[in-house]
């Protein structure tokens, strides 16, 4: 900045401060620079004849030299004040076309991010190189309406009668800052949902995760009771299954380990397997497939013999039952080397009893001549009828069963002729030869 002048010999009471500042600054309009130089001379009362001294110093060097250039050849300080103010003015601030000035209002809408206050303040400033005279309040109010951004201000604006400048205007700052405030309550509300949904869920898995480490700490490996192993009753027992000394069979690990059993020690029952089969939770209807002594003796079910990979066992044939059914015990005993996947799978019995289910098995099934891979067998609780049902006689023909029904059931084909030859004789005129039968 350069130096301010020297006031000795001036008539002036008083010299404008050094801290004015020296244009150029392209942030601001050269206009509204001489507006503020104007308003020094009049606060520190510079007469008129020094004006145009404080101009050209104020100027800076770079202005000062575009304006000698401008006013060639004569020299700035020959011209007035006002002249040199003119000729900077016409190269800085040139007075622009009007029709372009009102083109570029008519398409100034409201910018993301901007407020409407912003978005006013533009309109204004804008306004000034249109030339609307009397019209300028209703150009304002029409353009702000037509360019604010948010389509349910525009609505409650356009329902107004007789809608004044600034009335517009303060209802769009009202709504604006309404729904500002409104998204920051949604926002600190949803924090606040996210927060009590996330401390149960820490609480209550550190709860669970203490839980299962203190009935861990509990579990004797002797019986699998709860309590400690050197206070068991079983500590000189032998295994009946690995006849070694200081546990039983139920907590006996080498059985457990050929058993191959994802099964856990826990008292959720859904928590029995460790793995899943991508099914959605379904609910399926079964017969109640009860053991009794006597299952292999009951000429009232049909039985077909199915070939597993080294089994060969029996299964019911039931189109009664949605799914193929086996027996946990059945499972332990001759399908362990399958792995136990979880299932949504729901099983009920025509009584509506729901049947305890552990898991899936996906085995190789051969019935008769045709050999099938990847068929669901569920295992059940307990020791249960194993059951054939409908999803597995669709994966096979037909023919098959007929085969193994004919061989299983050899015993009754002597029966069911002579029990109808039987009826045939005892109403013989019902089935004469010629004419109707009669019976009475």
């Amino acid at each position: 900045m350069s130096p301010p002048l020297s006031t000795s010999g001036f008539d002036d009471a008083a010299a404008i401060p050094p801290n004015f500042l020296e244009f150029y600054d392209t942030k601001s309009k050269f206009k509204r620079w001489v507006q503020r130089l104007e308003g020094a001379f009049s606060l520190y009362n510079i007469s008129p004849s020094k004006k145009n001294a404080y101009f050209l110093h104020y100027i800076g060097a770079e202005l000062y030299d575009t304006l000698c250039d401008l006013v060639s050849p004569c020299k700035p300080e020959s011209k007035t004040y006002d002249a040199n103010v003119a000729a900077l003015t016409n190269y800085l601030d040139p007075v622009p076309l009007e029709i372009a000035e009102y083109f570029a209002f008519h398409h100034r809408h409201q910018q993301e991010g901007e407020t409407v206050k912003e978005y006013m303040a533009v309109l204004r400033r804008m306004a000034a190189g249109c030339n609307f005279g009397s019209f300028l309040e209703t150009a304002l109010r029409n353009q702000l309406v037509c360019g604010l951004s948010s389509q349910k201000i525009k609505d409650r604006l356009l329902e107004t009668r007789d809608l004044k400048l600034q009335t517009a205007f303060d209802i769009a700052v009202g709504m604006e800052v309404s729904h500002i405030e409104g998204e920051k309550t949604k926002d600190v509300n949803a924090l606040r949902m996210n927060m009590k949904k996330q401390w149960p869920t820490m609480n209550n898995s550190q709860s669970k995760n203490n839980h299962v480490q203190d009935s861990h700490s509990k579990i004797c490996y002797r019986c699998g009771g709860d309590h400690s192993a050197n206070k068991c009753t079983w500590i000189n027992a032998s295994c009946n299954y690995c006849h070694k000394i200081g546990h039983i069979k139920k907590a006996c690990l080498k059985l457990k380990n050929n058993q191959k059993v994802n099964f856990v020690d826990t008292e959720d029952p859904e928590k029995d397997v460790v793995q899943y089969v991508s099914e959605s939770e379904t609910v399926y209807l079964v017969n109640n497939c009860l053991i009794d002594s006597n299952r292999d003796n009951d000429s009232s079910k049909f039985w077909v013999s199915v070939n597993f990979s080294n089994v060969k066992l029996r299964l019911e044939l039931d189109t009664g039952s949605a799914v193929s059914v086996i027996g946990k015990d059945d499972y332990i005993k001759h399908l362990s080397e399958h792995t136990l996947l979880k299932t949504n799978v729901k099983l009920r019995t025509y009584s509506n009893h729901y049947l305890h289910v552990l898991g899936v098995i996906i085995v190789t099934a051969s019935v008769g001549t045709e050999k099938r891979e990847n068929l669901k067998l569920y295992v059940v609780e307990g020791a249960r009828l194993p059951l054939l049902g409908r999803e597995w006689i669709r994966a096979f023909t037909w023919a098959n069963f007929r085969d193994c029904l004919a061989s299983v059931h050899s015993i009754e084909t002597g029966i069911v002729p002579l029990s109808l030859q039987s009826l045939l004789d005892k109403h013989s005129k019902l089935f004469q030869e010629e004419g109707l039968g009669e019976i009475k």
